[in-house]
């Protein structure tokens, strides 16, 4: 199969990862099924938006002050960021007010066009939430 007989934009809507490309500015350009999944947030809801805006300070640490995340490092630099664990909680879209616990493996991987600037930033987001309550659980069997 060659490179030209490949849908890459269907394998990205299609693929288990959560994902989104955002502009320079962290405006939202597309995300993938997954990622809308995920979220509970429609791609219509998003595009164009910046993803601070839809996706506020983390709820569960209201008190602290802002701080600099792997997003904002990644449009900064210009480099690549991975987090092995970051928390954001999300909203219960059933239930609007009360947030979920939830835990993410993160890659911000900016995208850079032929003149060497950063067009697009590729984020892409595992929830381990699972894994984190298995490993709570058999911390507390070892207690």
């Amino acid at each position: 199969m060659l490179a030209a007989e490949i849908d890459f934009y269907e394998i990205f809507r299609v693929h288990p990862t959560a994902m989104a490309l955002l502009t320079p500015d962290l405006e939202f350009i597309d995300v993938n099924d997954e990622f809308q999944a995920a979220t509970g947030h429609p791609l219509e809801d998003i595009q164009g938006r910046n993803a601070f805006e839809v996706f506020p300070k983390n709820p569960h640490d209201a008190g602290a002050l802002p701080k600099w995340t792997a997003l904002e490092e990644a449009q900064s630099s210009g480099r690549h960021q991975s987090c092995t664990l970051t928390r954001y909680d999300l909203e219960d879209p059933a239930n609007p007010g009360v947030f979920r616990e939830r835990y993410w493996c993160t890659e911000i991987t900016p995208l850079r066009g032929l003149d060497g600037h950063v067009e697009v930033l590729e984020f892409s987001a595992r929830e381990i939430t699972p894994i984190i309550a298995q490993f709570r659980e058999l911390q507390g069997q070892e207690n």
